[in-house]
């Protein structure tokens, strides 16, 4: 009897990989090893076969197994399944299995922390050290995330020249959205010198592997210019086509004004396409095309998608809501209050002199730059 349990204690399993490993595993199972136990319930947990998996995930839980906790922990942070959210117990599990050594047991434990409504300074301070032990451990999630909370999510912490670091080194083993985030930062002064064409190399290696977000990005990059336009559009036909939430609108927009038949049918799908995904922007444009082309007038549809993209916020949308029929003024102030170049020139030129200057030295006040300065001749 001894024996047998030093046999059980000393396997090492190895996530689940091949139909062999599964099936190997379930045998396993079967035979009452509550380790094969839990590694087949956080497969069967990544497959959404949640009934059969929270049962294997709590009984190994209760034998005590690392695994078991680390994969019922994700059942209570999510509430997947059957399984009530618990968040309290769910750091208890996954702290508990990442103190036992599992990396990603880390890396979850670290993201389960930061995703607490309000974590105080020091459940912060301990989702970064969760992390950083689900980094240094392998876990490419736990570096990504915490290049992420070192960039942009730990208040009084930040560390942009270590996140930097720490994302480009995910990058290059392999993780797709450290490669996004370094990409992004090199762009930009964050973390070290700007250094557009390595943020853009980086960028593009991240959209190869059908990363939505950095095709997204690429695209935004290029769009501004008629020589780097055919290279945005491709860029956000990669996005639109990897998540309709991303991509899609963009490569709306860079069809808009193309008087090229099949180019503008494009446009109008991946319009709809963006706005059935409740992608804001995506409906603004939907919008317009539906106003400016022949190809599926609807005066009617495109109010009703302006104005609610305009409540949601889109600055575009409430400049084409000016643009129908009992639009105007009112929509127009909405749009060049929220900043939206465009419309600010319109709705000044509507307005009497006296009040146009007040009016534009309040949106100045507000921080509409166009507005803190009138041209020769007071007129925009």
């Amino acid at each position: 009897m001894v024996a047998a349990v030093t046999v059980a204690a000393c396997r090492t399993w190895r996530p689940i990989e091949t139909d062999d490993d599964f099936r190997r595993a379930d045998q396993a199972c079967a035979a009452d090893d509550q380790v094969a136990c839990g590694y087949l319930a956080e497969s069967l947990r990544a497959a959404h076969r949640y009934e059969r998996a929270s049962k294997l995930a709590s009984a190994s839980c209760d034998a005590g197994t690392a695994v078991g906790c680390a994969s019922f922990g994700l059942f209570l942070a999510d509430g997947l399944g059957d399984v009530p959210q618990d968040k309290a117990r769910a750091v208890a599990l996954l702290e508990f299995a990442c103190q036992k050594g599992l990396p990603w047991a880390c890396a979850d434990l670290g993201m389960t922390l930061l995703e607490l409504d309000d974590p105080t300074s020091e459940q912060l301070a301990r989702a970064a050290a969760a992390l950083e032990l689900g980094c240094d451990g392998g876990s490419l999630m736990g570096c990504t995330n915490l290049g992420h909370m070192l960039s942009e999510r730990w208040d009084g912490h930040l560390d942009p020249v270590r996140a930097r670091a720490v994302l480009l080194a995910a990058c290059d083993a392999g993780s797709t959205p450290s490669c996004r985030r370094a990409g992004l930062s090199l762009l930009e002064s964050r973390g070290g010198p700007a250094d557009p064409d390595a943020g853009y190399l980086v960028l593009e290696a991240a959209c190869l592997r059908r990363d939505a977000r950095a095709c997204r990005a690429l695209g935004e990059r290029d769009e501004d210019l008629e020589s780097t336009m055919p290279r945005a559009r491709r860029a956000f036909r990669v996005a639109c086509a990897a998540d309709s939430r991303y991509g899609c609108a963009g490569l709306a927009n860079s069809l808009l004004f193309i008087d090229a038949g099949l180019d503008q049918w494009e446009g109008l799908d991946a319009a709809e396409n963006a706005c059935r995904h409740d992608e804001k922007a995506g409906c603004a444009i939907l919008a317009d095309f539906l106003l400016r082309n022949d190809l599926a007038p609807d005066a009617s549809r495109a109010r009703r998608l302006a104005e609610n993209s305009c409540d949601a916020g889109w600055r575009y949308g409430c400049f084409v809501r000016s643009r129908i029929d009992d639009g105007g003024l009112p929509w127009l102030r909405l749009a060049a209050q929220w900043g939206w170049s465009p419309a600010l020139g319109p709705y000044l030129s509507l307005l009497e002199s006296a009040e146009r200057r007040a009016e534009a030295a309040r949106l100045c006040d507000a921080g509409v730059e166009g507005a803190c300065g009138l041209p020769d001749g007071g007129a925009w």
